[in-house]
């Protein structure tokens, strides 16, 4: 719902969100639907991350070879550093980002440098660099082609970096960054086979990493302390639960895993189990970085040449609450009438007063008619 004046000023200043996107439930969008380059522009960003700590939302301005920093609250433009090159500091096309707060940096994948770089998420000065090009089964440790992303490990004190054309993870000590193992080649876990991981997040409830597999289509969930696999779900389609070139991953604060369903023109989100529960339409826009902020239950995701923040309780409902018309097959052909038609009122009439009806209270109405 678009709600104060701030963010419509902050609409009409620097932002322009698709009209074929879902706009009852974003709180906010940065950039326009064009390419751009100036403060609170984009060209195809790919990762975003919260910074809880400092109340920033941190976005990889992928083809501008930068990183953006705005208010997580408003989505206003604070700062932004890189440029093009092959210097520490200078990026050629970044795609991840992960924060690592325990020890004050972030980590940023500088795909055709086929490295990582490591900087202070203080003042975003370079601490390290690591990595080099490697393909095929004679790639070694630290040899990388495409990273598109990585993730942080806080409970196996770990990072997990998507090593994608080569099949795998590369798994890290956090403190070192020394190398620890592999995920998905006959070096690394044997249960494990990966085509083309694009995507990796960390469900630390469960000590679960959860890994999307473009090219097969699926999601992978993985033991985070040993990289055996637990369970996958998913396949080729465009019916719910199903995926046509999956990306961005998160997982939420009730474990519910959240999919950037890119040529599918969606998210799409499932039970820690793999369970489908609900779609959110992303219109004309390809969803790929997604990132989800815990304090405020706020979803980022970017998409085309901008980066939409929702507010989750706007589209996901509570754990164990999914609602489904299998709910009332038997109830009273009228009750079944009312609860369609609700349905498609919230579906296809966003503005209308059913579709600003929260999904507690949706789930309150029907709980009425439940039989």
């Amino acid at each position: 719902m678009l709600a104060s004046t701030n963010q419509l000023f902050l609409s009409q200043q620097n932002q322009s969100i698709d009209q074929s996107v879902d706009r009852s439930k974003i709180k906010y969008s940065i950039g326009n639907a064009v390419y751009g380059r100036g403060d609170g522009e984009f060209t195809q960003p790919h990762g975003v991350a919260f910074d809880t700590v400092r109340g920033h939302l941190l976005v990889v301005d992928s083809h501008n070879n930068r990183i953006q920093v705005f208010s997580s609250c408003d989505g206003t433009f604070v700062c932004k550093f890189g440029q093009p090159g092959d210097k520490p500091g200078e990026f050629q096309l970044p795609y991840g980002i992960a924060i690592d707060h325990v020890h004050e940096r972030l980590l940023v994948t500088d795909d055709k440098n086929w490295r990582v770089q490591v900087l202070s998420s203080l003042d975003y000065s370079v601490q390290s660099c690591f990595g080099s090009r490697g393909f095929g089964p004679k790639a070694k440790r630290f040899e990388f082609s495409y990273i598109p992303c990585l993730a942080i490990d806080h409970r196996n004190e770990h990072v997990v970096i998507v090593d994608s054309n080569n099949g795998r993870l590369q798994v890290l000590g956090l403190e070192d960054l020394a190398f620890s193992f592999f995920i998905g080649t006959k070096k690394g876990r044997q249960a494990v086979k990966l085509s083309n991981p694009v995507g990796v997040a960390i469900d630390h409830e469960r000590d679960r990493l959860i890994v999307t597999d473009c090219h097969n289509n699926q999601v992978q969930v993985l033991s985070a302390a040993k990289g055996a696999l637990v369970h996958k779900f998913g396949s080729a389609g465009d019916q719910p639960g199903q995926f046509n070139g999956p990306h961005g991953v998160c997982v939420d604060h009730q474990g519910r895993i959240i999919v950037a369903d890119s040529r599918n023109y969606r998210l799409q989100a499932f039970t820690s189990e793999g369970e489908y529960i609900s779609s959110f339409d992303c219109g004309r826009q390809s969803p790929f970085g997604l990132a989800y902020d815990e304090q405020r239950d706020l979803l980022a995701f970017s998409a085309g040449n901008q980066v939409h923040v929702i507010e989750a309780a706007q589209w996901l409902l509570p754990r164990n609450a999914a609602w489904t018309l299998e709910r009332h097959q038997h109830a009273p052909k009228s009750v079944r009438q009312v609860v369609r038609t609700m349905m498609m009122i919230r579906s296809l009439v966003p503005e209308s007063v059913v579709a600003l009806l929260s999904n507690e209270m949706m789930l309150v109405i029907f709980s009425y008619l439940d039989v």
